[in-house]
C-alpha cells in the first residue's frame, strides 16, 4: 500500500511517517510511505502516481487548496486531514475527507484511520 504523508512541517511529517510505519510492522502490511513537504513535488507525483491514501497536514489555506487539487484529480482517494486547530474542519467535511485530527496526531488515531483504509 502506498501512502503520501504531506506536511510543510518536518516534524510532523516524520511523527505521522513513524506511526505508519509501527502500524505496518504491527500488523505485518507492507507499506511504502513518501513524504512531501513541497506542494508542488506532490501535485506533480500524484499525477503520475496513485495513493492508497493522503495525509495532509493543514497549517494555511495553501493546504487546503491542495487537498482540492487532489479531490479534484481522484475523487475516490482517501484523504486524511491533520491540523493544528479545528478551524480547517468544515474544509475535511467538504472534501468528503476520511479523517480529520489535530496534531500532534494521537497514535491510536492513526492506527484506526489506518484499519479503515484495509479492506
Amino acid at each position: 500500500m502506498k501512502i503520501a504523508v504531506y506536511d510543510e512541517v518536518q516534524k510532523d511529517r516524520e511523527l505521522v511517517s513513524r506511526m505508519i510505519t509501527e502500524y505496518s510492522d504491527t500488523k505485518g502490511i507492507p507499506v511504502n510511505i513518501r513524504q512531501f513537504g513541497n506542494a508542488d513535488e506532490l501535485l506533480e507525483v500524484f499525477r503520475k502516481d496513485s495513493f492508497a491514501a493522503v495525509f495532509v497536514g493543514l497549517n494555511s489555506m495553501r493546504e487546503v487548496d491542495v487537498a482540492w487539487i487532489i479531490r479534484g484529480r481522484d475523487k475516490e482517494c482517501p484523504i486524511v486531514i491533520m491540523s493544528r486547530c479545528s478551524d480547517y474542519s468544515l474544509e475535511g467535511y467538504r472534501l468528503k475527507a476520511l479523517d480529520y485530527m489535530l496534531k500532534p496526531p494521537d497514535e491510536q488515531r492513526v492506527h484506526t484511520t489506518l484499519d479503515r483504509l484495509m479492506p
